[in-house]
């Protein structure tokens, strides 16, 4: 597990240095559109994923950062927060989460786009924990793995770019997202279906491949009956092997 922790001169720190230090953090590619392509293995991997569901939910782009930071705004998002992303590529949004100061998770199931975020956060601690903002007060994590194996049921906010996602992983995403505590938002492309989400709202949050890119808000107003099952065989985020960690709280490990 990498660790790392704001230098003692840390202040909070305006979005435009967020941007700065999520730039360093990718070597420059912080607000690039590189498409971060699929190994064989990877391929493979979306192919197998769920019985095959995954299979056209490869293709890659992103939430620009002043989407990400409207996308926070719109979402109410606050520091101590928890927050997902459900296939979080290189995981951008992650790392800008974390620097609003939520507890920020990523998922992603090609090993190659999260060795890029491994390398992100090996590269802030290496050489750039002086300029960590004091405002990360959270812990920072990328899960290799399939989004259907994870527990994000303790989410304040769980973001999914499902824009290539089939109906049938909506729906599995939503057997998940409906233990979500009452109160709890999510931003999407689609809408989760089911009597446990409510619509908020929509706006415009610009993304790689559109600037006027539409995402719809629910918000958790219920939960199933008492009688009902969770899903089983859920692991939480530091159940997984393949976990790389960055906190500003020192701890024992995963």
């Amino acid at each position: 597990m990498l660790q790392c922790s704001p230098g003692p001169d840390s202040v909070i720190v305006s979005s435009s240095v967020r941007v700065k230090l999520l730039a360093s953090m990718y070597y420059g590619r912080g607000v690039s559109t590189f498409q971060w392509p699929l190994s064989e293995d990877d391929s493979a991997a979306f192919e197998e994923d769920a019985g095959g569901i995954s299979r056209y939910a490869s293709d890659y782009g992103e939430l620009l950062t002043e989407g990400a930071f409207h996308m926070f705004q719109k979402a109410g998002a606050q520091s101590g927060q928890r927050f997902y992303d459900l296939g979080a590529g290189a995981g951008k949004v992650v790392a800008l989460a974390w620097m609003e100061g939520l507890n920020a998770t990523g998922v992603e199931l090609s090993h190659f786009r999260w060795d890029a975020s491994r390398q992100a956060i090996a590269h802030l601690c290496n050489s750039h924990a002086e300029e960590m903002p004091e405002s990360a007060t959270g812990s920072l994590s990328y899960v290799h793995g399939s989004i259907f194996d994870l527990n994000f049921t303790d989410a304040d906010l769980v973001f999914i770019s499902s824009l290539m996602f089939s109906r049938r992983m909506i729906a599995k995403i939503a057997e998940t997202a409906r233990w979500l505590k009452v109160g709890s938002r999510i931003v999407s492309h689609y809408a989760l279906p089911g009597p446990e989400f409510r619509e908020l709202e929509e706006f415009q949050a610009a993304t790689t491949w559109n600037l006027d890119k539409v995402w719809k808000m629910q918000e958790v107003v219920r939960n199933p009956e008492t009688n009902e099952s969770r899903p089983s065989g859920l692991k939480l985020w530091n159940q997984f092997e393949a976990v790389r960690h960055c906190n500003n709280v020192k701890d024992t490990g995963i």
